[in-house]
């Protein structure tokens, strides 16, 4: 699946909706940041960290996300990959 958040700039996700990493980060951050929070409330959370922090640190209550089909490699993993941005 393909989904969009923009904080600052517009960020373009790819993920498996179906896959262990992304199902556990999103019960994570409905655990940790959200607790009715959905997907693409998570995407703006994302969005946010990225625009923050950068792509080398964990998102909070989320883990790791991917950059350009680069895959991190540290965990957690969260099975989200930005594919473009602008």
């Amino acid at each position: 699946m393909k989904s969009q958040a923009t904080y600052g700039l517009t960020y373009e996700f790819e993920y498996d909706e179906k896959s262990f990493e992304f199902k556990t980060s999103l019960k994570s951050y409905q655990t940790h940041i959200n607790v009715n929070g959905n997907t693409q409330e998570m995407f703006d959370h994302i969005a946010f960290n990225i625009n923050n922090f950068g792509y080398n640190t964990e998102i909070e209550g989320v883990g790791f996300v991917g950059y350009f089909g680069i895959i991190p490699y540290k965990e957690p993993y969260s099975g989200i990959m930005v594919i473009d941005e602008y």
